[in-house]
């Protein structure tokens, strides 16, 4: 339960297709090259048919890569966008060059690079004053947005001690960014800042966020686990190895021994947090089935060991604060679906223990506002001492009788009064009044909810809305799941018809991809012929991450260019593509000296669901 902790504005089931224990497999198109010359682009090749050691199924087609730009010219004012061809891939923007075209026929063509040499002769335009930073929980105080600097992003709100909240401050308006590389940033359309290989050392759906060395940018970290065949669907997976990168590719180091299995069908147990509180992020990887291992995030040296309570409670870590301290400092340890233990985050000393059907991911949070959290572990919802303060029957409920796949916490109704509702989804979705634990509505539009978002998607619609994901099946090449959307009312406002197949989609909240604090929905681990996609509350596309590959994609979002917007990373097996909203130059200096923590990338679960607006806190040794 947080006191302390700054809350920003309102702001995943990665399965292995070629598996047995999901009997399922996608495959990958090849991608279209582009021929040479000053932009053009040759015709995208069509995907053969995707081959697996279970099942198969057609890969889609291999999107056509855009041409090198031509030679610049003379430098435009800001440089422009070009709107990209109904069919034909993205073209890209430059300052003063010639835009490479898309390839032919090729879908999600990657975009053409800027021109060198073009140079902006346009002023910046001054930022318009800064938004009023997030909710404060109970003992915080709201600090008002800095006045932005010209042409940028509204400064941080003012900071306080450890204990107290700490507000962001507010972004500037779109149309008065800088344009930077010829693009014109805030136009909606995602532009490729970043691709590198991980091919060795990936994977899925290994990749951790945080920064980890306190340079006040974002690093990636690698969790490569071990062969899931022996483990099947009850033991927790083991990281063999664990590889650093900056947001440009470069390695900057590595932990443990690549091996040759590349995906898991269960969480991968690694996180990056700042739990000893100097600013930069430790690694927690459960390199073996009876310890955690906390490497040094600068060095990838092994800090020290948490031991474990039992052999093979190692499937998923989970940052609490369950003894009051001025952040989160407690672990949460589970099996597979029986038991949980909390222990203490520095000799790993039990604190307690509970049974009972876990779920997948137990959600943490200050419902009650004395500072330590309480923990909502499947159908059951402890206090920080272990203690249950009530249970769902479901056995005399034959539509909650699967375990809680996603639990997701928000104000849902509207009503600060009554605090954060719960909702948990396991094959119907229901909410719950955090207190009581009455049921509030029960759902009965899924088969399986897997995955699930809450956020503010539609203004139409009083409170806020839940996003489920429909894993409708079969669980063949041939299977199908949906994207669902609920009033804070369990009113159902539509169920999407995918038109290709796909059943183990992954799908949650993002939050400010476009600079205005808009809540959208990020669909990604599609398969069929559908890259991560971004969908607003009328199932409208917002943007698209196209790339080659395996469109059984991963993701994770966060402000990584410093401009108060979100951006994606998209990975598969292969390789990393990040995306931007108008484009960021990754070799500025970092836009501000620290990166707070941040909830949903330190307890980060492919069974989505976590707290909306999402929780970021600064620790001691941030510099703010």
């Amino acid at each position: 339960m947080r006191k302390f902790l700054g809350i920003e504005r309102r702001g995943s089931l990665a399965a292995v297709v070629a598996l047995s224990l999901f009997g399922c497999s996608s495959g990958s198109g090849s991608s279209g090259t582009a021929t040479g010359g000053s932009g053009g682009a040759g015709p995208g090749n069509t995907g053969g048919d995707g081959q697996s050691t279970v099942t198969s199924s057609p890969g889609g087609t291999g999107g056509g890569l855009a041409g090198a730009s031509g030679t610049a010219g003379a430098g435009d004012a800001a440089g422009s966008t070009v709107t990209p061809p109904p069919a034909g891939g993205e073209t890209g923007a430059s300052s003063g060059g010639t835009v490479g075209s898309a390839g032919s026929g090729g879908r999600g063509g990657t975009a053409g690079s800027a021109g060198l040499g073009g140079t902006s002769t346009a002023a910046p335009v001054t930022g318009g004053a800064g938004n009023t930073g997030g909710i404060v929980r109970t003992g915080g105080t709201v600090a008002p947005g800095g006045a932005p600097a010209s042409g940028g992003i509204g400064g941080p709100g003012g900071t306080t001690a450890p204990g107290s909240a700490t507000a962001t401050g507010g972004t500037s308006a779109r149309s008065s960014t800088v344009s930077i590389g010829g693009s014109t940033p805030g136009s909606g359309t995602p532009v490729q800042v970043s691709t590198f290989d991980i091919s060795k050392i990936s994977g899925t759906p290994g990749m951790r966020i945080g920064d980890i060395n306190g340079d006040g940018r974002i690093e990636i970290v690698m969790g490569q686990p071990t062969d899931q065949a022996p483990l099947g669907g009850g033991t927790p997976q083991i990281v063999v190895c664990v590889t650093a990168f900056d947001l440009k590719g470069k390695q900057l180091w590595q932990a443990g021994t690549p091996g040759q299995f590349h995906g898991a069908s269960s969480d991968i147990p690694i996180q990056v947090y700042d739990m000893d509180g100097d600013g930069a992020a430790e690694v927690f990887a459960a390199m073996d089935n009876k310890s955690i291992s906390v490497l040094d995030g600068k060095t990838g040296t092994v800090k020290r060991k948490i031991p474990l309570p039992i052999t093979n409670s190692n499937d998923c870590i989970i940052f609490a604060n369950l003894t009051g301290k001025a952040w989160p400092q407690d672990i949460i340890v589970k099996d597979r679906y029986s038991q949980v233990w909390a222990i203490t985050g520095d000799t790993g000393t039990l604190l307690w223990t509970h049974k009972g059907t876990t779920g997948h991911y137990p959600l943490v949070h200050d419902w009650d506002g004395d500072g330590k959290d309480e923990i909502m572990a499947g159908y059951d919802f402890l206090d920080d001492d272990g203690t249950m303060l009530w249970s769902v029957d479901t056995t005399s409920n034959p539509k909650l009788t699967m375990h809680a796949d996603a639990i997701a916490s928000a104000d849902v109704d509207g009503n600060p009064q009554n605090g954060y509702e719960i909702v948990v989804g396991g094959n119907h979705a229901a909410m719950f009044d955090w207190k009581t634990g009455k049921q509030l509505w029960q759902d009965n539009n899924t088969v399986e909810n897997q995955q699930m978002g809450i956020g503010e998607y539609r203004s139409d619609s009083p409170g806020l809305e839940v996003v489920l994901l429909d894993r409708i099946g079969p669980r063949t090449s041939t299977g199908h799941d949906a994207n669902v959307l609920l009033s804070s009312t369990d009113k159902l406002l539509w169920k999407e018809a995918r038109k290709d197949y796909g059943w183990i989609t992954v799908t949650e909240n993002m939050n400010n991809w476009d600079g205005n604090g808009t809540d959208l929905i990020l669909s990604y681990h599609r398969g069929g012929e559908t890259p991560a996609t971004l969908y607003d509350g009328a199932q409208k596309v917002i943007a698209q991450f196209p790339h080659s590959g395996n469109l059984v994609d991963n993701a994770q979002h966060a402000d990584l260019c410093g401009d108060g917007k979100e951006e994606v990373i998209v990975y598969n097996e292969s390789a990393v593509w990040i995306y931007a909203n108008g484009g960021c130059n990754l070799d500025d200096p970092p836009a501000h000296p620290s990166v707070p923590q941040q909830f949903h990338l330190h307890n980060w679960s492919e069974y989505t669901g976590w707290i909306t607006p999402d929780v970021k806190f600064y620790t001691p040794g941030s510099k703010q």
